[in-house]
């Protein structure tokens, strides 16, 4: 799955650049730094006269295609209005929400638990924090390929650093109000744009 989703970004990046994106532009489209975007994606051919063209996250999101999420998240009405917006995309097969990184380990080792698609993690969670949680998934070899997108009010470049240095696919900052927020959520559904939605192959 985690390699279906890069082989996705990657040809996302490309169709991107040869239509008039820059590295900073791809690192915005991505919730990264231009940095972040050169390493990630390296040697793309720019076009010299760029055209207009919507950034990844605003393509329509097919309909081919659900998917379980794992929400790590202890404010209560964050985790509605994530859910809320997850499910309204109507690809959003089940949300399970978890309080903090511990219940979130304890959920993806237990058995009886459908093993999600897509975790979506606040930092700022307590007993184990986003941080830690996204260090032990990284440490993990049954669980690393699942896709971690994080979802934090954190804008701290250090924390955007630090969640792609653990291997997280993307980081989104909570807007302030509801309607951005759900446009956050909606961005994150795009994330799965026309990748496959299982994660037990």
């Amino acid at each position: 799955m985690g390699r279906a989703v890069e082989r996705r970004a990657a040809g996302e990046a490309a169709v991107a650049a040869a239509t008039g994106a820059n590295y900073p532009q791809l690192g915005e489209a991505w919730w990264m730094s231009r940095q972040a975007a050169r390493q990630r994606w390296p040697g793309l051919v720019f076009a010299a006269t760029p055209d207009s063209r919507p950034l990844p996250e605003d393509d329509p999101p097919s309909t081919a295609g659900v998917y379980d999420v794992l929400l790590v998240e202890d404010d209560l009405a964050d985790g509605f209005l994530i859910e809320e917006g997850l499910r309204t995309q109507g690809r959003a097969r089940a949300v399970h929400r978890v309080e903090d990184g511990a219940a979130a380990m304890d959920y993806l080792r237990a058995a009886s638990s459908t093993r999600p698609d897509l975790i979506v993690v606040d930092l700022n969670v307590p007993r184990m924090s986003g941080r830690e949680l996204l260090t032990a998934l990284n440490d993990d070899p049954n669980v690393r390929a699942i896709p971690v997108v994080v979802l934090t009010n954190s804008t701290a470049p250090a924390d955007v650093a630090m969640a792609f240095d653990l291997q997280a696919n993307a980081y989104v900052t909570k807007p302030a109000r509801a309607e951005d927020f759900l446009s956050a959520i909606r961005g994150i559904d795009a994330f799965f744009h026309d990748a496959p939605a299982s994660a037990a192959t």
